[in-house]
């Protein structure tokens, strides 16, 4: 009857809240819960941890000391009908059940937690649950609390483990008391739960799950990305390797900050990975400018060309994210600190790692084109390779490409201003290019105008009496559809004026 079942739940919570004390409580050996068994991987903490407080809380351990203490005071007082039973048969809920006038009552001054006049219900509104149906009380639930080693503060994995083995723990107490008091659905209800910090641990699993998966997914469309941008899929694999390591930095500097991961991590973490595209990609590009096969020359090309522009890019965004790291926001402190972190990060990676990884497996030439490869595709097809061989048919043989010389200037000293040891030197350079060049095939000409005056004072004729002449360009004009000579520049009148200097500039930008 419902008597019988108030009783059997009394004894079942109570027997209950003795197994934590005692378990919780070390011997004095030092170990807990000697006689049933080690509970050490409960992490109950004793009242030696909490500095004299009690680890446990539970409203029937003092229900049934105040049931022990009317007894007494009715047995000095030969009080008739004043004497209560534990377990209870009129434990709750009307006004004059046991259980009632317990919260009604003063709270006894043997309790470490009492409070001059609170009574038993102020201490206890937190662990013990009322509702009304139909005008009458009744107990919903009732709580126990017992403190823990562990705060929210250890990583969530083991806060997961922890609350499992609870779990289990709390499962298998229950069943094993509904057995032994014939209470079918206590299993059903008696359970663990916290006060939301195991809903934390589980939430950081959550978000780091989804942190990953985005990363992932961030990385693979960054590929897509430099794959179009470059249309070289060597380059794009080497620049997704680059960006792995920035973002791998970050997470490691994440860690060494002591961050948990939150809404803030997860959004930060994400942004990242845009945050190390930049640089990469425009060095990509620049590589891949370079009609120079060799990687010597496309890495030197591509440092020289974008070296200053990426430097200087970075100095700006640091500049600005250093100034959010003085916000009062905690978002925007991270994000500054992170944003400072990724480009000093990004710029050594993209200038050191990416160019060292070019210089030894960057493509040369048409390694991983996505031109050459649809271009050698369309040879093996059967539709187009008919087509090809009619192009090839009809079209000329064209002619080899010879690299171009990247050197902007080349400086001669004035003492081969003669226009005969120019030649002489412009055919060596030639030749070193791959060219049988004539002397006579080299035309010299002027860069600037030749009828703006100079401001500089006329050149004085050499001990043979010789104008020196300025030589500030050279181009070829020796090609196969051009018969055209050479026409040498010839040495200028006394009096013209010729700018003076210890150097002077010839052009090569056009030389093939």
């Amino acid at each position: 009857d419902k008597s019988n079942q108030q009783k059997s739940i009394q004894r079942v919570i109570a027997t209950f809240c003795d197994f934590l004390e005692e378990a919780a409580e070390p011997d004095e050996s030092g170990e807990r819960g000697k006689e049933e068994g080690d509970f050490s991987h409960l992490r109950m903490a004793s009242e030696a941890d909490l500095g004299g407080q009690p680890s446990l809380k539970c409203v029937l351990r003092d229900f049934k000391a105040w049931t022990e203490k009317m007894n007494a005071a009715s047995t000095a007082t030969n009080k008739k009908g004043g004497r209560k039973e534990y377990p209870s048969g009129n434990f709750c809920c009307e006004k004059d059940s046991d259980f009632v006038q317990f919260l009604e009552a003063p709270m006894p001054p043997e309790n470490k937690m009492y409070q001059a006049g609170s009574r038993n219900m102020e201490h206890f509104q937190d662990e013990v649950f009322f509702d009304r149906i139909d005008g009458a009380l009744v107990l919903r639930a009732v709580v126990i609390e017992i403190a823990l080693k562990a705060t929210w503060e250890i990583p969530y994995e083991d806060g997961i483990k922890l609350d499992q083995i609870w779990e289990r723990f709390v499962g298998d107490f229950a069943a094993r008391a509904a057995k032994t008091e014939n209470l079918p659905d206590l299993p059903d209800a008696m359970f663990a739960t916290d006060m939301f910090a195991f809903h934390w641990f589980y939430v950081q699993e959550a978000m780091n799950a989804e942190v990953f998966d985005g990363i992932k997914l961030s990385l693979f469309l960054a590929f897509l990305v430099l794959l179009f941008a470059t249309g070289n899929i060597l380059l794009a694999a080497i620049s997704v390797s680059c960006i792995i390591a920035i973002v791998s930095s970050v997470l490691a500097f994440a860690v060494c900050m002591g961050w948990k991961t939150s809404v803030s991590e997860a959004v930060i973490y994400v942004m990242v990975i845009g945050l190390s595209v930049d640089y990469v990609i425009h060095l990509g590009d620049a590589y891949l400018e370079c009609p120079d096969e060799k990687r010597e020359d496309r890495v030197q090309f591509m440092v020289t060309k974008m070296g200053v522009s990426v430097i200087s890019g970075a100095i700006s965004s640091a500049g600005a994210a250093l100034f959010m790291m003085f916000c009062r926001s905690l978002f925007l402190v991270k994000f500054g600190m992170v944003i400072c972190y990724v480009i000093s990060v990004s710029v050594v990676t993209s200038l050191v790692f990416f160019s060292a990884m070019l210089l030894v497996v960057g493509p040369s030439g048409e390694t991983g084109s996505l031109t050459a490869c649809w271009r050698n595709i369309r040879r093996r097809l059967p539709c187009f390779k008919q087509r090809a061989e009619q192009e090839e048919q009809v079209s000329e043989p064209q002619k080899p490409v010879q690299p171009r010389l990247y050197s902007s200037v080349v400086r001669y000293r004035k003492s081969l201003a003669r226009a005969s040891m120019a030649h002489l030197d412009a055919r060596a350079l030639a030749l070193q290019l791959g060219h049988e060049v004539q002397p006579t095939e080299i035309e010299l000409s002027r860069l600037g105008q030749e009828d703006e005056p100079s401001p500089n004072p006329p050149d004085l004729p050499d001990e043979k009496g010789e104008k020196k002449v300025e030589i500030e360009s050279m181009k070829e004009t020796g090609r196969a559809d051009s018969a055209e000579q050479a026409v040498p520049v010839q040495p200028q009148e006394a009096g013209e004026g010729q700018p003076e200097s210890d150097t002077e500039i010839v052009d090569l930008r056009d030389m093939r």
